[in-house]
């Protein structure tokens, strides 16, 4: 039989590399959270509850730590905790002096290691230098094995962490996501490369264990889990579970799923997202003779549904509440006209102008795609705080700007609009795409889109018609660009789309004939996420104001047509679907 160099030398480290510890057995617990995203209070500063919080998993983890002894504990963050919440942006991008929060959050919670995300990376250089700066003021490193200098191939954060814990020493190495460069404006990573996870992951654990002699080897990536075929760059935990040799937990992050497997000497572990789970993982040791005689590794998803919050680490934090607390109450502008979401299922309108001006204000952005975000909400004119932004846009989406040939473009507006709308004369001369369904609490008859409304992008920065009387695939015709410049189908534009368009959700992007899992080589830019892309923008404006954002020679305009079929239709749809126009709210 043969044996690779690499389990042959490790197998003696197993047993060589113990001769610290004294007989007996020895165990560890292994905690690890992951997706955090902002979730770092008890609170949503709005009426919506709250989903989870790092004040309620401190709670479990405390009771962990009280049961097994502090010095039996390892507390691990797999990445993505740094934006997605009032209080990460409250802290990221407005108090930009004082302390960050999350350093001291994570020093009170007591983590060991910290796995920098995507999502923390794409915070901007001066957030992920400041929270850096602040963990290691508190002794716990920010980890990313794999984003090197490009200059001298040295860290560019940290790539591990030894110490010892319950007379065991303990080695945590790790990796930010292996396409990072895929999800990440490539101005955040000039001066770096980043590193695939194999062999480099492997090289590091076999350096380590030979360098140090840990008895515990934990691996914590930001990705997902995936299939473990090594084929998906976004989702490679599974596949390092069962390659790595030497490793006695790997820990994943990146796609929320709650996970927790082992076959007894090592376990795959991930905790889902906004610290509603924990993933829990122990490891027993017998030791004889100095030697490791044998492991025992399991795996459990804990589940904090019911958890209360941490009392004390409520009283310690209630400064940050109140400074949170305040911002999102604090009048940022106003918004100088109602905006009726129905509008937009009829052709251009002042509520889809404002959300294809945000992207269209980006640098390299030529047309942007978006859909309602509400089905039939309408923003009501007045002042307008943070707190409203979630009103305004009340999804965690980024801004990722891809390109797109024109030719794409067409393919992708034709499969939005086939979502959208049918040839007249078909279900009794309806021009929406709608049907007649049982109210669920009444039993009468109710009529609901065919399709959902959340796949019905209209396209930002171009002048287009859509004709009603054509077959699907053939009823978008486009004039020309918003300033007039011709489209053309052999050039190639920058397209601004959501990071839930981006995932391939709707299908709209493959409709276009592009593959969503494959987007490295056409994204030019990660331009983070909208909510923040509104708050500069109403910083800058004053506030919101349709007279503003609706500019045609910017946004540009759609409509139906033959118009003179599709006016009344479309209206008659529209008072199906919802009744009569109502006032705002």
């Amino acid at each position: 039989m043969k044996h690779s160099a690499s389990a042959l030398l490790l197998a003696s480290l197993l047993l060589t590399g113990c001769s610290t510890l004294r007989d007996g057995t020895y165990h560890l617990h292994v905690i690890s959270t992951n997706d955090i995203h902002g979730h770092w209070l008890d609170s949503t500063f709005t009426r919506n509850q709250v989903r989870g919080s790092l004040v309620r998993a401190s709670t479990a983890i405390e009771e962990i730590r009280n049961r097994e002894g502090r010095d039996h504990v390892v507390l691990i963050d797999a990445g993505d905790a740094l934006q997605g919440t009032s209080a990460a942006f409250y802290y990221n991008f407005v108090d930009t002096t004082g302390a960050h929060l999350y350093p001291r959050i994570a020093a009170y919670m007591g983590y060991d290691a910290v796995v920098a995300g995507a999502g923390d990376l794409a915070a901007g250089n001066g957030v992920r230098t400041r929270v850096n700066r602040e963990l290691k003021r508190n002794g716990i490193p920010l980890l990313a094995g794999n984003l090197l200098r490009t200059a001298d191939g040295k860290y560019v954060l940290s790539g591990s962490r030894t110490f010892r814990r319950g007379g065991l020493k303990i080695a945590v190495l790790g990796y930010s996501d292996a396409d990072l460069s895929a999800q990440v404006d490539s101005r955040l990573l000039e001066g770096m490369q980043v590193e695939p996870f194999l062999p480099l992951i492997q090289q590091d654990v076999d350096r380590i264990r030979k360098k140090e002699r840990p008895h515990v080897v934990i691996v914590a990536v930001h990705s997902g889990i995936g299939k473990g075929k090594g084929n998906d760059p976004r989702n490679q935990a599974s596949n390092l579970y069962n390659q790595l040799q030497g490793v006695d937990f790997v820990i994943a992050g990146a796609d929320h799923k709650a996970v927790a497997v082992s076959n007894g000497e090592k376990a795959l572990m991930e905790a889902g997202s906004y610290a509603r789970d924990l993933a829990v993982g122990r490891i027993e040791l017998q030791v004889k003779q100095k030697k490791v005689i044998s492991k025992s590794v399991q795996a459990e998803r804990r589940s904090l549904s019911g958890v209360k919050a941490d009392a004390g680490m409520d009283a310690f934090l209630s400064e940050a509440y109140a400074a949170v607390g305040a911002f999102c109450r604090s009048r940022l502008g106003e918004l100088t006209e109602a905006l009726p979401a129905r509008a937009a299922y009829a052709g251009s309108s002042p509520y889809m102008n404002l959300y294809h001006s945000l992207a269209l204000s980006v640098p390299g952005v030529d047309i942007a795609m978006s859909a309602p975000l509400s089905i039939d909400g309408i923003l009501a004119p007045g002042d307008l705080s943070y707190n409203d932004l979630a009103r305004l846009y009340p999804f965690d989406n980024s801004l990722i700007v891809i390109s797109m040939t024109g030719q794409e473009i067409r393919k992708y507006l034709e499969a939005s609009y086939d979502n959208w709308i049918q040839t007249p004369g078909e279900e009794g001369g309806s021009v929406l795409r709608i049907k007649t369904t049982k109210d669920p609490r009444t039993g009468a008859p109710k009529f609901n889109f065919a399709k959902s409304p959340a796949n019905f992008d209209a396209a930002g920065g171009l002048c287009y018609t859509v004709d009603v009387t054509r077959p699907a695939g053939e009823r978008v015709a486009i004039r020309s660009m918003a300033d007039g410049t011709p489209f053309r189908d052999e050039d190639t534009y920058g397209v601004g789309i959501t990071s839930y368009r981006a995932s391939g959700a709707g299908m709209l992007l493959q409709a276009a004939g592009i593959d969503p899992k494959d987007l490295s080589g056409r994204i030019r830019l990660q331009a983070g996420e909208f909510r923040k892309l509104l708050y500069l923008y109403i910083k800058e404006h004053g506030g919101l104001s349709p007279a503003v954002f609706s500019d045609k020679t910017v946004v540009g305009e759609w409509h139906f047509v033959p118009e003179a079929m599709t006016s009344d239709a479309v209206r008659n749809d529209l008072g199906k679907l919802f009744g009569p126009p109502t006032t705002a709210r």
